[in-house]
């Protein structure tokens, strides 16, 4: 009688695990569920006794989660690398995690790649590589000037806009160095390329 009953015991362990592994599996294959729901399921078969590998899956789903989860938290409200939030859209449609900072990441995604395409109009004419704008943006807090927005380091010859009054490093915008000592020290009118395209008027030098 007693052997009969562990049997019974055993065989509602079985069955409960079973049930478990049944609801863990279709919850693995579902389209999207939140990282609440991946917890507490994962919960409740940590309090099976027996040793399931649907268990094995889904807490190394709940630690995938756990983490994108705090990643997109850290992105959301900062200074963050459009890489960075994009690597994390990307991660996020190749699972199946609901998350309501998706919506924010695609926010900040779609702000950036707005910016980017500003940028790059701004400085299309200009020949600057969109790769190098962090190290354009980057100063010391020194007076900026030019397309690459740069301090003057006194090794240069700078050429000052006559229409904008913005000052330009001669190679930046393409001004051979016998020109630019020339205009540098005549009464010469010298334009930029931004101010020449918008008075439509021809550009005489190769921007870089």
């Amino acid at each position: 009688r007693r052997a009969g009953a562990e049997l019974r015991v055993i065989g509602e362990l079985v069955a409960q695990t079973e049930a478990w592994e049944e609801e863990a599996e279709k919850m693995l294959s579902s389209e999207r569920v939140r990282v609440e729901e991946l917890e507490a399921l994962l919960r409740r078969g940590e309090a099976l006794p027996l040793a399931s590998d649907a268990r094995d899956y889904l807490a190394a789903a709940y630690s995938d989660a756990q983490r994108w989860e705090k990643a997109a938290r850290g992105l959301v409200g900062s200074d963050a690398r459009i890489e960075e939030v994009q690597k994390l859209l990307k991660e996020y449609v190749k699972g199946n995690l609901h998350s309501d900072a998706m919506e924010e990441l695609r926010a900040r995604a779609r702000e950036g790649e707005a910016w980017l395409r500003e940028a790059r109009d701004l400085f299309d004419d200009c020949g600057i590589e969109l790769p190098d704008l962090t190290a354009v943006l980057r100063s010391d807090q020194a007076d900026l000037y030019c397309v690459c927005r740069q301090p003057d380091d006194l090794q240069r010859l700078m050429l000052a806009c006559d229409t904008c009054e913005v000052w330009y490093h001669m190679h930046c915008v393409g001004v051979p160095p016998a020109k630019a000592k020339q205009l540098a020290a005549s009464n010469d009118e010298f334009e930029c390329p931004a101010c020449a395209r918008k008075s439509g008027k021809p550009y005489p030098f190769s921007a870089r």
